[in-house]
């Protein structure tokens, strides 16, 4: 599957949409509980009109202002299938692993290793039900400069990473113009 040319807008609430219920992150768009209740009722996200998505747009905005600088210059994404490898080798913001970590990148794989006493930490993760079943929801690449950085979907992430089939792949959004290669090199088209 490759789906090209997702705009930004869309990825941006549909990240909101993601995040409206069962999420730690919930709290954050308390204003949007008509858009909740549609989550909760099982609403799609394609049912929801141009101001609704708007709506999401703008709360992702306002709850996750440091990890939107990494959308900068990103004007569209691409839907791509992210296996163990290449999941492993993206980066993930300091602010998210570790806020003493004094600005530096780790690899998801170094993330993993690491853990966390918050259990609402993506590392804390736990597995839901008996099997592992593969998220409905993408998750997210922004970029720095050439090197994609995991900006959304840590718990799915970290879940697949724990519990999911070692040849399985989830779907991702990746900033259109990112190559990465084997899961190690990138290079820009």
């Amino acid at each position: 599957m490759r789906l090209q040319n997702v705009p930004l807008l869309e990825v941006q609430a549909r990240w909101g949409y993601s995040e409206l219920t069962d999420s730690p992150a919930a709290r954050h768009y308390a204003d949007l509980g008509h858009l909740v209740a549609k989550r909760s009722s099982g609403t799609s996200f394609e049912q929801l009109s141009e101001d609704e998505q708007y709506e999401l747009a703008l709360g992702t905005a306002c709850a996750r202002p440091v990890l939107l600088a990494f959308l900068t210059g990103v004007i569209s994404f691409e839907v791509v299938k992210v296996g163990r490898a290449r999941l492993g080798s993206m980066f993930v913001p300091p602010n998210v692993w570790h806020p003493e970590s004094e600005g530096r990148f780790v690899s998801f794989e170094e993330y993993m290793t690491t853990t966390s006493v918050d259990l609402d930490d993506p590392r804390s993760v736990l597995p839901k039900g008996t099997s592992y079943e593969f998220p409905t929801d993408p998750i997210t690449f922004g970029r720095s400069f050439s090197f994609p950085i995991l900006i959304d979907g840590f718990h799915r992430a970290a879940r697949f990473w724990k519990y999911g089939p070692p040849d399985g792949k989830l779907l991702a959004y990746l900033p259109s113009g990112l190559v990465v290669e084997d899961g190690l090199n990138l290079a820009r088209r």
